[in-house]
């Protein structure tokens, strides 16, 4: 594991920021369409891991709480069930969120379920989300 980060931290972009603009700037991975297409379009083109490796990209699920899914860069693994990620327009407000926790909360520790720091009321938040994975170079 790495050295600590910063504590999570919202910044303002000189632009509002959707999470697919900024994961493929950060990563350099480029898929275009919404992050719930991203696990399906890596096919064949990106590595597609069931674990985070830092600057890949988690792809949390279609839900009906993310109905266009959504993308954060893996920025550091902190333990074998917490990753720091940066991401952008988390909540829905064209933000850039960095170094904030997501912890994987599955029984199995396989990343399939996480849960993820609210950084505006810093404590962990209360929803629990699907992951497909993660796509790397």
């Amino acid at each position: 594991m790495s050295q600590p980060v910063a504590g999570p931290r919202i910044v303002r972009g000189s632009r509002w920021l959707y999470c697919v603009g900024f994961a493929r700037q950060m990563s350099g991975i480029d898929i275009r369409g919404n992050a719930a297409t991203w696990w399906a379009k890596a096919r064949g083109f990106y590595e597609r891991l069931t674990t985070p490796e830092p600057g890949a990209v988690m792809v949390f699920s279609r839900t009906r709480r993310l109905h266009a899914g959504h993308v954060a860069v893996v920025k550091q693994l902190v333990s074998p069930r917490e990753v720091r990620v940066d991401h952008a327009n988390w909540g829905n407000d064209g933000k850039i969120y960095l170094n904030t926790p997501v912890y994987d909360v599955s029984r199995s520790n396989d990343w399939s379920l996480v849960k993820v720091w609210n950084v505006k009321l810093g404590q962990l938040g209360t929803h629990v989300y699907r992951l497909s994975g993660f796509i790397a170079q």
